[in-house]
């Protein structure tokens, strides 16, 4: 059965003044799959002091942490409601909205890119798979790219 997500790319702009900002995570969502799970880059600095040559790399390191320190509270709270009974219709919608509201558009370093839709079989599958094209580029390893 494949089960409707909603995902969101994470982004690091450290400088809004330019708008620059690199892909360094993906998180997901699914009601009817039971699942809220996401993934950042946890190695490869280098690909973000390569980047913004001037930041210092704490500053990305502090910024993950405390997006990730977030991304933890509200999947410990996802997974007790999973966990706890079925989903009524009423607790799916506010899922929706606290989704909604993570992906809100905001001047932060960590941010997320407004919710795109996808329908996965295996939600944490496709939560891995979706971080290895947007953040891994597994697109350039086809042998048409």
């Amino acid at each position: 059965m494949n089960y409707p997500c909603r995902y969101a790319i994470v982004r690091f702009k450290p400088y809004a003044e330019t708008g620059e900002f690199a892909n360094v995570g993906v998180v997901l969502f699914s009601a009817r799959g039971r699942f809220f799970g996401y993934k950042l880059l946890e190695q490869g600095t280098r690909r973000i002091s390569s980047f913004f040559d001037e930041l210092d790399i704490g500053v990305f390191r502090h910024a993950r942490f405390l997006f990730s320190s977030e991304l933890q509270r509200i999947q410990r709270a996802a997974e007790l409601a999973f966990n706890s009974h079925g989903l009524t219709a009423a607790e799916a919608d506010f899922a929706d909205r606290v989704f909604d509201e993570l992906t809100r558009g905001r001047e932060a370093a960590m941010h997320l890119t407004p919710g795109r839709a996808v329908l996965a079989a295996d939600p944490a599958a496709k939560l891995s798979e979706l971080f290895e094209y947007y953040v891994g580029r597994s697109f350039t390893r086809r042998p048409q790219h």
